[in-house]
């Protein structure tokens, strides 16, 4: 959210979407590790957010013309990044081609 508060619009935005957390831990081992595995997954898609962010401001930047779908696919099928969730932000970047940051995206938010 760091990086993302630059934007005005995108802040206003994902503020609308997430609710500050605020809650202590009480639970059990197994509760806990579950919990932890999701604020994980949580912190690779924030990780993705970012980089295709960047990527949207290079591309305008520089006339790329950048298709972050195709680059998904791309990074999915031949690259040292492989991760399933390349999948699933393949699937945002095709239902919205103009979508400005994933965070913003209803099914990974």
């Amino acid at each position: 959210m760091r990086n993302m508060s630059v934007f005005a619009k995108e802040r206003k935005q994902a503020s609308a979407i997430y609710q500050p957390a605020g809650k202590k831990i009480t639970s059990g081992h197994d509760a806990f590790l579950k919990q932890l595995g999701r604020a994980f997954y949580a912190a690779m898609i924030i990780t993705y957010a970012q980089g295709m962010a960047l990527l949207v401001v290079a591309s305008a930047k520089y006339k790329y013309q950048l298709d972050l779908e195709a680059v998904a696919r791309i990074w999915r099928g031949g690259c040292i990044i492989r991760a399933a969730l390349l999948e699933d932000i393949r699937a945002a970047f095709r239902l919205k081609r103009d979508l400005p940051n994933l965070l913003l995206d209803p099914d990974l938010s």
